[in-house]
């Protein structure tokens, strides 16, 4: 088995060179196939489990050739592609566990620039302070201080343009 994270990546991607083309829902398709079974009744099996349409995985399956080869080869052989070795002729096996190695760390990725995003920002002005006091601790981290003030500041600024501004309008005094 690949000892590190990127021998795992480069043994799926010369074994699969288009995984990365592929659209995350096929991705998560060549996953599912030893759970799901081989045929139609596999891929609908895995519509019921993605939420989808079994029309819409077909027109994803065809509008992308070296998925649906791949595809194929796995319902004739049963089994994943097998990879080079650079030391034998013969090569082995790809693992599930390998592939499920990579698509989860493409899906962290993705999962940690969304929560980043919806964040909210007095959770962000409390970590930044926090690291604040960390780096205010140490003058040789002076650089880091420096940079941590300006996402400081810039937080700051950005909450300041969410905030709603109004506009006082003078009411009519009187009976008029």
């Amino acid at each position: 088995m690949a000892a590190n994270p990127a021998h795992v990546e480069k043994r799926v991607y010369r074994t699969l060179p288009d995984w990365q083309k592929w659209p995350r829902l096929l991705r998560r398709v060549y996953l599912l196939l030893p759970s799901h079974g081989i045929g139609t009744p596999g891929l609908e099996s895995m519509c019921d489990d993605l939420n989808i349409s079994l029309d819409r995985l077909e027109e994803t399956i065809k509008a992308t050739p070296t998925f649906e080869e791949k595809l194929h080869a796995y319902w004739d052989e049963g089994d994943y592609p097998t990879y080079p070795r650079k030391d034998s002729k013969k090569g082995g096996r790809l693992k599930h566990a390998l592939l499920l190695h990579v698509y989860t760390q493409e899906s962290a990725v993705a999962q940690f620039m969304q929560a980043e995003a919806s964040l909210p920002a007095p959770m962000i002005r409390r970590a930044i302070e926090g690291v604040q006091e960390i780096l205010d601790a140490d003058p040789s981290l002076q650089f880091f201080k420096e940079e941590v003030t300006r996402q400081r500041e810039a937080l700051d600024e950005k909450v300041r343009d969410q905030l709603p501004t109004f506009e006082m309008q003078e009411l009519p005094v009187g009976g008029d």
